[in-house]
């Protein structure tokens, strides 16, 4: 099982193309930090085409603070999570964080306005409020780049993963995050 912001969301309009490549992005703040980001979690368009990669931002920044990470198996309309980052990516408080994909393929999922009048709260983790301090969600078309066009207070449904151990069990990348945790 995963653990991000968005539990049981899912977008209202679920297979969109604008035809080229598109980088889409949440802005999320740390309520209490530091905060262990192990990977990222996205939720592809019905229609999914193109190679997908992750990265986190320093918003305020504009620049790179963690990734490229890859998704290797997309699963159209659905929730998909990246491979693991090299080590875990520790996000302090009182930042704000672009949590980022680019989707060579241009498809996408959103929800138009879901973050204009309230953010999304889910125990330590918040998509804030589009607007208060920044746009929430930003997006970018063409090459890689820092996503940081407006998205109007859309929900793009990109998101982190903060469970070091999502299938119940270990492995040996998540045992050596966590030297307390015994592999099985």
């Amino acid at each position: 099982m995963t653990t991000g912001i968005f539990t049981s969301q899912t977008p209202a309009s679920a297979d969109n193309y604008d035809g080229s490549a598109i980088g889409l992005g949440n802005n999320i703040e740390i309520v209490l930090g530091p905060q262990l980001v192990y990977r990222l979690r996205w939720y592809a368009s019905t229609t999914h085409i193109g190679t997908v990669t992750g990265r986190i931002y320093d918003q305020a920044a504009g620049t790179l603070f963690a990734g490229p990470v890859a998704f290797p198996s997309i699963t159209p309309g659905a929730w998909n999570v990246s491979d693991y980052f090299v080590s875990p990516v520790s996000l302090a408080d009182s930042k704000v964080w672009t949590i980022a994909v680019h989707n060579t393929g241009g498809g996408y999922a959103f929800t138009a306005s879901a973050f204009n009048s309230a953010p999304i709260t889910n125990g330590n983790l918040k998509a804030i409020q589009s607007g208060v301090p920044a746009f929430n969600n930003v997006f970018d078309y063409g090459a890689v780049t820092v996503p940081n066009d407006n998205g109007s207070g859309a929900n793009f449904f990109v998101d982190v993963d903060i469970d070091p151990n999502p299938g119940g069990g270990a492995d040996a990348r998540q045992a050596a995050f966590m030297p307390f945790f015994m592999a099985g």
